[in-house]
């Protein structure tokens, strides 16, 4: 259901009538199968390249995949907060401000996460050593991660625009998103792994290709299906966090 005005009126939320127990059966559920198909990923490319005997590969997906955990969990940080902030300005019936806020999400989820991701490939060796990772482990670790955390903002992105779908109550399309990217990986994996023999490049390729599906099917249900992004406003943004600040330390004092 868009959540676009009409004849001056916005158009009837979908969690504010019906029965609440379904409403939290439905999302709770999809989101579970949503937030598990995320991690799903990790574990497609590790139990290929497994299939390939290469103790010390194997290893360094395993490690690659904590490095993964620790990025996917600030994505699912931020996502909670963007799907709580839009359903209830959804909930109130103020359409173009939930525009905003979404877009401003996006927006700062996409910048967070080219700081984290690409930051993160200035410490690759450090923190691969701070995990255990050795000699050759280390070394194809930090060759898989090369590659992978240059695509965290797809990642975020896609992350985000599933959050912006539950927040309007899109919880299949929402967890589409993130089954499509394993479904994907699945797919991919013994086809570049061992068909082309890339191995662990392969693996690697597989996780970028999966992250782009994964933010173009999410952007396409929150701009195409439901339009929910407006125009991005810099001084807004800023505004805005100033005001949850405030209201937070004097809840009974309008912002």
């Amino acid at each position: 259901m868009p959540i676009t005005e009409t004849a001056g009126a916005v158009e009837r939320p979908r969690f504010v009538s019906g029965s609440l127990l379904r409403h939290v059966c439905v999302m709770a559920g999809t989101g579970a199968i949503g937030l598990i198909a995320v991690f799903a990923v990790d574990l497609i490319n590790l139990f290929y390249i497994s299939l390939l005997g290469e103790k010390a590969t194997a290893a360094a997906v395993g490690f690659a995949g904590v490095v993964g955990i620790f990025h996917a969990s600030l994505c699912i940080g931020l996502t909670i907060g963007i799907a709580a902030v839009v359903s209830r300005t959804v909930g109130a019936g103020r359409a173009a401000d939930a525009r905003r806020i979404a877009t401003s999400s996006l927006v700062l989820m996409a910048a967070l996460s080219v700081v984290v991701g690409s930051g993160t490939a200035f410490f690759l060796h450090p923190a691969l050593q701070a995990l255990g990772a050795e000699g050759e482990t280390a070394r194809l670790a930090q060759r898989y991660l090369a590659v992978t955390v240059h695509t965290l903002p797809l990642l975020g992105v896609g992350m985000a625009c599933s959050a912006l779908l539950r927040s309007i109550g899109d919880a299949r399309r929402s967890m589409t998103v993130t089954l499509a990217a394993a479904f994907v990986t699945a797919v991919l994996d013994p086809i570049l792994i061992f068909g082309f023999g890339l191995g662990l490049d392969g693996a690697a390729i597989s996780a970028v290709v999966s992250r782009m599906v994964l933010a173009a099917i999410g952007l396409h249900g929150v701009m195409v299906k439901h339009r929910m992004l407006g125009r991005f406003e810099a001084s807004r943004l800023g505004g805005w966090a100033a005001m949850r600040l405030r209201s937070r330390r004097w809840p009974g004092r309008r912002c």
